[in-house]
């Protein structure tokens, strides 16, 4: 398996933002961390890609035609398939207000335009690693709740009945 700075496989995010600049500019530096990249000019198009791609995380902007950042949020978070995905807002909005908003609506991440993208690269390398270590753990549980029933069940089986 390939290593990205600590995390095994590659990673995967999905870009959203209208402004061509922006998503050539955030492309290239997850493209340069060794991150498999997919963008998206607005939240419907996004949608489009996340029912035929599966991502580890997705930076989004607020601003868009047709679906802003905020309906593709909801729309995200209110399907059982891809509510897990990190969710990273990347926008010009950078208010008081607008930032209370922004961590208001339970996304993971606010970040605002100009960014740094160091502190991009670690918030999104971040947020991978946490949500694969989850993915991790809920999956073993599984596995050991799989391997105890199907242990009760055999045991049940070969236990005449009384």
């Amino acid at each position: 398996m390939e290593v990205v700075s600590g995390i095994e496989e590659r990673a995967s995010v999905l870009v959203v933002d209208d402004n061509p600049l922006i998503r050539s500019v955030v492309q290239s530096l997850f493209q340069l961390e060794n991150y498999q990249v997919s963008i998206a000019n607005n939240g419907q198009d996004a949608l489009g890609i996340l029912a035929t791609q599966q991502v580890d995380v997705i930076v989004c902007d607020v601003m868009m035609p047709r679906m802003d950042g905020y309906e593709f949020f909801d729309s995200v978070r209110a399907n059982d398939q891809l509510s897990h995905i990190p969710f990273l807002f990347l926008t010009a909005l950078d208010t008081d207000d607008e930032v209370k908003k922004g961590n208001l609506s339970g996304c993971d991440g606010y970040l605002t335009k100009p960014f740094d993208p160091e502190t991009l690269i670690s918030t999104v390398h971040g947020k991978v690693l946490r949500s694969r270590n989850i993915k991790r753990s809920v999956d073993q549980n599984h596995e050991k709740f799989r391997k105890r029933v199907l242990h009760t069940l055999s045991h049940e089986f070969r236990t005449p009945l009384v």
